[in-house]
Parts: C-alpha cells; sequence; structure tokens
C-alpha cells in the first residue's frame, strides 16, 4: 500500500536545474530532498498506526520508488515487506498450510477494514495531514542545492574575468 503523488513542473525545474549542475548532482539532490518531504508523512503514520498490530509501526518506511521512466523520481512511504514476510505456516489440525499474509498483507486489511474487521486507517491520515506541506517542503529541501550550484556557477565566472 502506498501513495503516489504527481508533482507537476518537476520536468522543467529538472531541466533549469541542469544547467546549474551535472545530472547525477541534480539527480541526488532532488531524490533526497523527496525524501526529506516524505519524512513527516511517515512519521505521522507510524503514530497513526495500531499499536496492536504486531510489526506495522516498523515496516512504515520510506524508500525509493522503482520505475523505468528516467524522466520521473519519486520515493514511496510504505510498508516495507521484509519486516515480517509473507510465509507458509502449518495449520493447528495438522492439516495442510496457509499462507500468512505478512505485514505488507496484513496492512491493506488494517488500513481499509473487511467485513468482520472494522478499518484502522494510519496511511491515509497520514498523507491528508501533510499533503499541502509536501510541496514546500521538497522546495525548501532542494534550495540549498539550488543556492551551492549557484554559488559555483558565480565562482567560477569570477575566475574566468
Amino acid at each position: 500500500m502506498s501513495v503516489s503523488v504527481e508533482f507537476k513542473g518537476g520536468v522543467e525545474l529538472l531541466a533549469a536545474l541542469s544547467r546549474l549542475a551535472d545530472d547525477k548532482q541534480i539527480m541526488v539532490a532532488a531524490r533526497q530532498a523527496l525524501r526529506v518531504a516524505a519524512q513527516p508523512i511517515q512519521a505521522t503514520a507510524v503514530d497513526l498506526a495500531p499499536e496492536h498490530e504486531g510489526f506495522l509501526k516498523q515496516a512504515i518506511k520510506v524508500g525509493p520508488g522503482k520505475g523505468k521512466d528516467r524522466d520521473h523520481l519519486f520515493v514511496v512511504v510504505g510498508i516495507d515487506q521484509n519486516v515480517d514476510p509473507p510465509r507458509y505456516i502449518a495449520r493447528q489440525n495438522g492439516k495442510g498450510l496457509y499462507r500468512d499474509p505478512g505485514v505488507a498483507g496484513h496492512s491493506v486489511i488494517v488500513e481499509f477494514g473487511r467485513a468482520d474487521v472494522p478499518a484502522e486507517p494510519f496511511m491515509t491520515p497520514a498523507w491528508d495531514q501533510h499533503a499541502m506541506l509536501t510541496p514546500d517542503r521538497i522546495g525548501e529541501a532542494l534550495w540549498p542545492a539550488i543556492d551551492r550550484a549557484a554559488a559555483r556557477i558565480a565562482r567560477k565566472a569570477a575566475k574566468a574575468k
């Protein structure tokens, strides 16, 4: 379970930044800015996650997004299934196995509920609380890298004179 955010103008911003620094520096700074902006969402989701749900709080992480499109950069606030992975467990009656979905599978039931289990949302309210501030946080986190690149260009221009 994760939430996706589209930041319009990002491609244009990266193009403008490419005039200040090389592509690798820009991508590192942009990825770091996204991670910084995602951390408050993660912290709120951890606070809102129910205590009685095993490894759920420990499994809420900020991680790199995996995509094939090199023009888009993203991070994910979601459940790390490696904290409590799915596994097969022997039934108590000794007849066969059942698949325990692990923390990732269980987190969906916690967030949205089902007929016999009431919902206990934690990710959706975390996103709702931080949605409007996230673009500003990205900008604030990205600004120091822009400032450093501009200062570097100014120094080069001064030496060239």
